[in-house]
């Protein structure tokens, strides 16, 4: 190499420190920031299983709802052959989680897709 060429190791630090010196105050800002959190759990869970997480979330401050969807956890009385993939997407929409740009919408394995369908039925 040249003398004064530029390696990526001098790019990246100089970018990183132009990023710290541009948004310092705003990351600092929405750090601490209050969030609300609705965490939606997996196949074969309730909303029990965010516990842990909640309770985390909930030190720091935050708003957090873990519902149980229709047919499982606290609502398992519910199930039946009418509970479909089309009601745990209807529990997400109603719950309100989607549609309001504070709230932050969180889930795990198989709740993604169903997560993902609730967003893009709440937006139509």
């Amino acid at each position: 190499m040249s003398v004064g060429s530029i390696t990526r190791r001098t790019a990246l630090g100089a970018a990183a420190v132009g990023m710290a010196a541009l948004g310092t105050t705003p990351a600092i800002a929405q750090r601490n920031a209050r969030k609300t959190f609705v965490l939606v759990h997996s196949a074969w869970h309730g909303g029990w299983c965010w516990r842990r997480v909640a309770d985390i979330l909930e030190r720091h401050g935050h708003k957090v709802y873990s519902q149980s969807l229709t047919g499982n956890g606290n609502r398992s009385h519910l199930l039946s052959k009418d509970v479909i993939l089309n009601t745990d997407i209807a529990d997400i929409v109603n719950f309100g989680a989607v549609g309001r740009p504070q709230r932050n919408l969180l889930s795990r394995a198989l709740a993604g897709a169903r997560c993902s369908a609730a967003y893009a039925s709440g937006l139509g």
